[in-house]
C-alpha cells in the first residue's frame, strides 16, 4: 500500500508512548458503534494492527459525525489535552469544506490544535483531508473549487508538520485515489471489489477503513517501542487467592487437540475449544506458533458458498461471577483468498437457558463490503464489561463472517486467548 509518511525529527513520545487517542469527524467516529470497535473506521483497525504496542480505549476516541475543525478545537480538543494521551491522531476537514467554511480559518483552526498538543507533550499524527468520490447518495462530490481548496489546507498541514517537532504527517490519498481523476474509489458492495474504499463518497467501506487503518499502524508502531504483554505462561490461569487477574480460560494457550469439532468440522481442536463450521467446509489444525517453542495455532481452513455463515473458535470461561468486569482479547492472523466479511472476537453472555443476555465485540460484519484479500494479523481486544445479571454461561469466540453470496476462501489462525477480570 503506497503511503506518504514524513517524520522530519524524533518524536518526544513520554515513556513507551503507549497511550493514543484519535481526534476528528466521522471518519474517526465511524470506529466506534454502541460502545463496540467496528469495521468501518480506521482507528478500530488501528488498534487491531499495532498490537500490544498501544493503549486506545473507547475513551480517548474523540470524535464526531460532522463536526468542522472549530467544533472539533472547542468540544474535544480540551477533553484529549485532559486525557493527556502520549500520541494523537488528528484528522478533520471535510466538513469545512463542505461548508463553504474559508480554507485559511481551516488552516488557522488545524494548526492551533496541533500547537495546542504539542505544547502539552503529545506527539501528533497529522492526517490531511482525504479526497471523496461520486457517491452512492447522500454526500456530493467535491467541486473544482473545493478540490483546490483541498489541495491547499493539505500543503499547510505538510508545511506545518516540517517546520515543527513532535508531529508527522500521513497521507492515506495515494492509496485511495484513482489518480486519473484524483477522486476516491468507490465501493460496490455487492462483490468482493479489490479496490472500492469509500461507500457514500466520503465515508469509509470495511476495506478503506482496513487500509487506513493498516497505513497509520504503519507509523505508529515505527514511533512506539515493540513489546509482548500477552498470555505467556502455562499457569498463567485463575485462581482467587494466588492469581486474581489470571486466565478465565482453561486453556488459553490453545494447547492439545482434545477440543470438540462440531458436526460438518474436519480435523482437530485445541482441549476445551470448540470448532464450528457453520456450515461451511471448515478444516481445524494446530500448525506451530513460528518463533514459540511448543507453542501452536488453531487454523481453520474456510471454503464453500457464501451464506452469511459465521464459522467460530470457541471456549468457555470459569472463575467469574455476575458484576465483575472483565477484559478479553486473543490473536488472529489470516490469509485472505475471497469473500470473508470481518474477522473478529465476541463474548456471548448466555442465562441457563442458553439464552444471549449480551454481548460485546471488536469486528463484527457491517453488511457494507469485505475485508480486502491478503494477508495480516491483528490483537483484537474487548473494551472492559460489566458481566450481567442473570448469566450462566459465558464464551470468548473468534468468528469469521462471510457475505451473502460468493465463494469463500481463506484460512484463519488464531493464538493466545485470555479473558481476565480486571475489578
Amino acid at each position: 500500500m503506497p503511503l506518504t509518511y514524513f517524520q522530519p525529527s524524533c518524536p518526544p513520545i513520554r515513556g513507551a508512548g503507549s497511550r493514543g487517542a484519535v481526534m476528528g469527524d466521522s471518519l474517526t467516529a465511524l470506529a466506534l458503534n454502541a460502545g463496540d470497535w467496528t469495521d468501518t473506521g480506521y482507528a478500530a483497525f488501528l488498534r487491531r494492527f499495532c498490537g500490544s504496542r498501544i493503549s486506545l480505549p473507547t475513551s480517548m476516541v474523540f470524535a464526531t459525525l460532522g463536526y468542522t475543525t472549530a467544533q472539533i478545537a472547542s468540544n474535544w480538543l480540551p477533553q484529549c489535552l485532559a486525557a493527556k494521551p502520549d500520541w494523537c491522531v488528528v484528522e478533520g476537514g471535510i466538513n469545512d469544506l463542505l461548508q463553504t467554511i474559508p480554507p485559511a480559518t481551516t488552516i488557522a483552526n488545524l494548526e492551533a490544535i496541533y500547537q495546542s498538543l504539542l505544547v502539552a507533550g503529545i506527539f501528533v499524527i497529522a492526517v490531511p483531508i482525504r479526497s471523496t468520490t461520486t457517491p452512492s447518495g447522500g454526500i456530493p462530490p467535491l467541486s473544482a473549487t473545493q478540490k483546490a481548496q483541498q489541495g491547499y489546507i493539505n500543503n499547510a498541514i505538510k508545511a506545518f508538520c516540517a517546520a515543527n517537532s513532535g508531529i508527522t504527517y500521513f497521507d492515506v490519498n495515494p492509496s485511495f485515489i484513482d489518480w486519473a481523476t484524483g477522486d476516491a474509489l468507490a465501493a460496490n458492495v455487492s462483490v468482493d471489489q479489490s479496490n472500492g474504499h469509500i461507500l457514500d463518497g466520503i465515508h469509509d467501506s470495511p476495506q478503506g477503513a482496513y487500509l487506513f487503518g493498516a497505513g497509520l499502524a504503519t507509523v505508529i508502531n515505527g514511533l512506539v517501542p515493540a513489546r509482548d504483554d500477552r498470555f505467556t505462561l502455562l499457569a498463567d490461569t485463575y485462581d482467587p487467592t494466588n492469581n486474581p487477574t489470571g486466565n478465565l480460560l482453561s486453556n488459553g494457550l490453545m494447547a492439545g487437540i482434545g477440543g470438540t469439532v462440531l458436526s460438518g468440522g474436519t480435523g482437530t481442536v485445541p482441549t476445551g475449544w470448540f470448532g464450528d463450521p457453520q456450515g461451511l467446509t471448515v478444516a481445524f489444525g494446530n500448525p506451530a506458533y513460528s518463533g514459540y517453542t511448543n507453542l501452536t495455532k488453531t487454523s481453520m481452513a474456510i471454503s464453500g458458498t457464501a451464506a452469511s455463515q459465521f464459522p467460530a473458535l470457541f471456549s468457555p470461561a470459569s472463575g467469574w461471577s455476575v458484576g465483575d468486569t472483565v477484559i478479553a482479547e486473543v490473536e488472529a492472523d489470516w490469509n485472505i483468498t475471497s469473500n470473508i466479511a470481518s474477522i473478529g472476537l465476541t463474548i456471548d453472555m448466555e442465562d441457563n437457558q442458553g439464552h444471549l443476555i449480551s454481548q460485546t465485540r471488536d469486528g463484527y460484519i457491517s453488511g457494507l463490503g469485505n475485508w480486502p484479500t491478503g494477508i495480516g494479523s491483528a490483537v483484537f481486544r474487548t473494551n472492559p464489561f460489566v458481566i450481567p445479571a442473570n448469566t450462566a454461561f459465558m464464551n470468548l469466540i473468534g468468528r469469521v463472517y462471510t457475505p451473502g453470496s460468493g465463494t469463500v476462501a481463506a484460512v484463519v489462525n488464531w493464538a493466545r486467548g485470555s479473558m481476565r477480570k480486571i475489578s
